[in-house]
C-alpha cells in the first residue's frame, strides 16, 4: 500500500511537471520529474516481486531488495544531478534515453542473477546492501550541501520542501540499514520516509507550477534582476579597466608611431637634374614599410624595406633593420669603400640571425645604388617580389633579381645575394613599390602590376610628384578609398638633364 501511494505521488508529479514545463521552463524540476518517472519502474517491480503479491512466484526477498537498492541509488543521484540544471537548459530527449537504457540494463542484471545480492533469507542484509545505503546517504548529504549553496535560486517555500525531501531520503536510507526481516518495523519506517521524500518533491512542483506560479515567476525575476545588477557592476568595472588599458596602449602606439615616422626621410636629397617623390600610407596606425634615399659621396643609396607586422612588433623590427643599415654605412664610409647592395643585405641577414626573433617575423628589402659619375645602377634583392620599374630613355624595364628574405626560419641556409648592374640612359624614371599597392583587391580583382606599369609608362614625361599624384588618384578610383589592407609605399626617382 505504501509503495502504491508513492507511485501515485510520483506520476502526479511527472504529469504536472510535463504539462507545465513549457510555461515554467524549470529545468531543475523537469529533470527530477523525468528521473522519478523512470524510478517509478523499479518501484512497480519492487512492489510486485514481494511474496505476498504472488505476481512472480518462486522469487525470494533478494530480488525486491536489489530493486530497492537500485531505487535508492537512482534517487540520490537524481537529487545530486538535478542541481546541474539550475542554470542550464535540459536536453530532454537525451536524458529520457539515458534513463531508459540505465533502467533496462539494471533490471536485466537483477533478473538474470548478475546483480550483487542484497538480502539472504535467515541472515538479513548483505554487506553490499548496507554499504550501498551509506553511500547513498553520503551522496544525499552532498546534494544537501549543493541545495544550501544554491538557496538563492529557490523561493524560500520551495527551498524548504527540497530540504525536507532530501532529509526524508537520508532517514529512509538509515532505516533501511537496520532491518533483518523485510516485513519489520525498520523496513516500514524506511518506506514511509521514502514516500515522504516523493511527497515533498511533489509539493515543490505543485507550488512552483500550479498554486502560486506568478509568485515564483516574480521571485525568479527578482533573482534575475539582482544578477543583472551584479553583471552591470562587473561590466562597468571591466569597461574602466579596458579604458585604462586602451589609454596605455594608445600612449605606446603614439610613441611607436613617432619613432616610425623618424624612419621616413624628412627631406629628400637636392641633386642637380634629379627629382624625388614618394607616397606612404600605412594600413594601421603604425606601418611596416620604410625607405630612404641618401647621397653618400658620388653614390645615391636607395632602399625600400617591408617588414612583417604593422604594429608595435613591426616598429621594433624597423628599428633593428634601420640601425644595422646605419652601422653598415658608417663602417663603409670609414673604410672608404663603395657601397655594395649585396654586402649590405648579407650584413643585415647575418645580424638578424644572431638575434632571437620569432620565426614568423621577417623583412623584405630592395637596395639600389646609383653611381652618379658612371651613370650606372647596382641593385640586389632580399625577398622583394615586386621588381622595380625602370623607364630607361623611353624603354620600360624591370630590375629583376631574387634572394631570401631577411629571416631566421631556414636554419643553416646562406643567402646568395647578387649585385646586378645596369647602365642608365640619358634620362630615366625609377619606380619602387611594396606589394600593398599592386595586391589590393576589389571584387576579386587585384590592382595589379600591369596597371601600375601602364600608368608609369604613359606619364613618365611628368615630374616625380605628378606621377605619384596620378597613381594615388588611380588607386582611389580603383579601391574607393585612400588606404588599403596592407601598407602602401612607393617612390619615384626621375633623372632628366636640363
Amino acid at each position: 500500500m505504501i509503495e502504491l501511494f508513492g507511485l501515485i505521488i510520483i506520476y502526479c508529479m511527472v504529469t504536472i511537471a510535463f504539462n507545465t514545463y513549457k510555461q515554467s521552463q524549470n529545468h531543475f524540476y523537469m529533470f527530477l520529474a523525468i528521473s522519478f518517472g523512470f524510478i517509478g519502474i523499479p518501484v512497480i517491480l519492487h512492489t510486485f516481486t514481494y511474496k505476498g503479491m504472488n505476481v512472480f512466484p518462486g522469487i525470494d526477498a533478494n530480488i525486491p531488495t536489489q530493486l530497492y537498492i537500485l531505487i535508492r541509488y537512482l534517487t540520490s543521484l537524481a537529487f545530486l544531478t538535478s542541481f546541474y540544471y539550475l542554470k542550464r537548459s535540459l536536453p530532454v530527449k537525451q536524458v529520457v534515453l539515458g534513463f531508459l537504457l540505465l533502467i533496462f540494463l539494471s533490471v536485466f542484471l537483477i533478473f538474470n542473477g548478475m546483480f550483487p545480492d542484497c538480502f539472504i533469507e535467515g541472515q538479513g542484509l548483505t554487506p553490499f546492501k548496507v554499504i550501498s545505503e551509506y553511500i547513498n546517504i553520503f551522496i544525499l548529504i552532498i546534494a544537501l550541501g549543493y541545495l544550501y549553496i544554491s538557496k538563492n535560486n529557490f523561493h524560500p517555500k520551495v527551498y524548504k520542501y527540497m530540504a525536507y525531501a532530501i532529509f526524508s531520503s537520508i532517514f529512509s536510507s538509515l532505516f533501511f540499514t537496520f532491518y533483518i526481516d523485510v516485513y519489520g518495523f525498520s523496513n516500514i519506517l524506511g518506506h514511509i520516509f521514502q514516500v515522504a521524500s516523493f511527497y515533498f518533491i511533489y509539493r515543490g512542483i505543485v507550488e512552483t507550477s500550479l498554486k502560486t506560479p506568478f509568485d515564483f515567476l516574480y521571485y525568479e525575476l527578482k533573482i534575475k534582476n539582482r544578477q543583472l545588477v551584479e553583471y552591470n557592476e562587473k561590466i562597468k568595472a571591466q569597461q574602466k579597466e579596458l579604458a585604462q588599458a586602451y589609454r596605455l596602449i594608445s600612449e605606446d602606439v603614439n610613441k611607436a608611431r613617432e619613432i616610425h615616422s623618424r624612419f621616413l626621410p624628412e627631406t629628400l636629397p637636392q641633386i642637380a637634374n634629379f627629382n624625388f617623390a614618394y607616397s606612404y600610407k600605412p594600413a594601421q596606425n603604425i606601418g611596416g614599410d620604410f625607405f630612404n634615399i641618401q647621397k653618400i659621396g658620388q653614390q645615391l643609396l636607395i632602399y625600400l624595406v617591408d617588414v612583417s607586422g604593422h604594429g608595435l612588433d613591426g616598429a621594433i623590427l624597423n628599428i633593428f633593420i634601420r640601425e644595422n643599415i646605419n652601422s653598415f654605412l658608417l663602417n663603409s664610409v670609414k673604410r672608404e669603400e663603395g657601397i655594395s647592395p649585396q654586402k649590405l643585405l648579407t650584413f643585415l641577414y647575418n645580424s638578424y640571425n644572431r638575434e632571437s626573433f620569432p620565426n614568423e617575423y621577417f623583412a623584405s628589402a630592395f637596395v639600389a645604388v646609383l653611381d652618379l659619375e658612371r651613370h650606372m645602377i647596382t641593385y640586389s634583392n632580399a625577398g622583394f617580389h615586386i621588381s622595380p620599374y625602370l623607364i630607361n630613355n623611353s624603354s620600360l624595364e624591370r630590375l629583376e633579381s631574387s634572394g631570401l628574405p631577411i629571416m631566421n626560419t631556414i636554419k643553416g641556409e646562406k643567402p646568395d645575394y647578387q649585385d646586378h648592374n645596369l647602365q642608365l640612359g640619358d634620362q630615366f624614371t625609377l619606380l619602387l613599390t611594396t606589394d600593398g599597392l599592386v595586391e589590393e583587391m576589389k571584387d576579386d580583382l587585384a590592382y595589379g602590376e600591369e596597371r601600375l606599369a601602364n600608368i608609369l609608362f604613359n606619364n613618365h614625361h611628368l615630374s616625380s610628384q605628378e606621377i605619384v599624384e596620378i597613381i594615388e588618384a588611380d588607386f582611389k578610383k580603383f579601391s574607393g578609398q585612400n588606404t588599403a589592407k596592407d601598407d602602401i609605399t612607393f617612390l619615384v626617382i626621375k633623372y632628366e638633364p636640363n
